[in-house]
């Protein structure tokens, strides 16, 4: 999935649970769902400028070289893994867990930024077809899941994945900005109608 769906995600989950009266801190929620790819994404950017600076051979971005990094490099496999790992991230909910047991201000914090890892990575194991998280990292690196849908690769469905996941980001913003909306609209509206109805 795209970096943007992640976040709309963990900040869906998150607004969900808070119109259900539950207290969580959402910051931490919504930058779950976004660190797992930071990583990638400046090793990208560095290979981008790399590329342009003519200090790697010339070749398309993702080329051979870029897919030798992301699949033999041990610093690229760290990096992607290190927060989308199913295990790091329940070793993250359980040390929040444990912590906020015994009244650490951090526990809260580390609990929901796991839980929005978590929501990130469930979103990306389904529509990785070869390139997914690494299941047991970091005591295994090599086991993924293969999935027969990819959100990028024309050989697996993204088309068709790609209208889902947009139908998806609509939904999720129709969700979170349509009831603030509308309580706008609401305080807008009715002083106006008063003071039709009670002019001075």
């Amino acid at each position: 999935m795209m970096t943007t769906t992640h976040v709309l995600m963990a900040a869906t989950a998150g607004v969900a649970l808070k119109r259900q009266g539950r207290s969580l801190p959402m910051k931490w929620l919504v930058f779950g769902g976004l660190a797992p790819d930071l990583a990638l994404l400046v090793l990208t950017g560095g290979y981008m400028v790399a590329l342009q600076q003519g200090w790697l051979p010339d070749e398309r971005l993702f080329g051979t070289l870029y897919d030798t990094l992301y699949f033999t490099n041990p610093i690229w496999i760290a990096g992607y893994n290190l927060l989308h790992a199913p295990l790091v991230i329940a070793a993250l909910i359980g040390a929040g867990v444990w912590a906020m047991r015994r009244g650490a201000l951090w526990g809260a914090a580390m609990l929901w930024f796991g839980v929005g890892c978590a929501i990130h990575t469930a979103g990306d194991i389904p529509v990785h077809h070869n390139d997914g998280p690494l299941l047991l990292f970091p005591l295994e690196w090599s086991v993924r899941f293969y999935s027969p849908v990819s959100y990028w690769h024309s050989g697996y469905y993204a088309a068709q994945f790609g209208v889902f996941e947009t139908l998806l980001v609509v939904a999720m913003l129709a969700y979170l900005l349509i009831p603030p909306l509308m309580r706008w609209v609401r305080r807008v509206v009715s002083p106006t109608i008063e003071q039709r109805e009670y002019p001075d």
